[in-house]
């Protein structure tokens, strides 16, 4: 019995360094960039005030979402909602730092990175279409040029 975990063990160590080995061997920023200009198009920033978004910010109160994917001084960028999704998801962000490029990237359930939407530093919400992505599991990511910030799992039902 052990010894079919220690050859089950070797073949899956086998497949993430080959995994591994084929993702170092494209520089990241061309790969930021290809993924790009595939996705570019569906994402649009929208006004925080925007009337069809019933997340964004109050008029009346001011308030935003209270949790953040991130919030340090260069940059603070909420949760995605809603989460679940369907149709639409929204990020709520602020950046500070404009030395720096950031995007939301999303990837299905097995890392292969499919969509990258940049936040432009004008605005202050994302949103994302979702209706070319299958229901499932994926993960979003903020990215900052050329690396990884965060990441958390983003649920997209139809």
């Amino acid at each position: 019995m052990k010894h079919s975990y220690s050859v089950i063990s070797f073949f899956l160590g086998l497949l993430v360094v080959g995994l591994l080995s084929g993702i170092a061997k494209r520089p990241m920023q061309d790969y930021v960039a290809s993924v790009y200009k595939r996705t570019a198009h569906a994402a649009v920033a929208v006004p925080m005030n925007d009337k069809d978004n019933p997340n964004a910010t109050d008029k009346k109160t001011g308030e935003e979402p209270e949790e953040f994917l991130v919030n340090l001084p260069q940059i603070s960028i909420s949760l995605a909602y809603p989460n679940p999704a369907s149709e639409y998801v929204f990020f709520n962000y602020q950046i500070q730092d404009r030395t720096h490029r950031y995007f939301i990237g999303i990837s299905d359930v097995l890392g292969a990175q499919s969509r990258m939407y940049p936040l432009d530093p004008d605005s202050r919400q994302i949103r994302i279409h979702l209706n070319e992505m299958v229901s499932g599991i994926y993960f979003y990511s903020l990215w900052m040029d050329d690396r990884v910030i965060a990441t958390r799992k983003l649920i997209v039902k139809h």
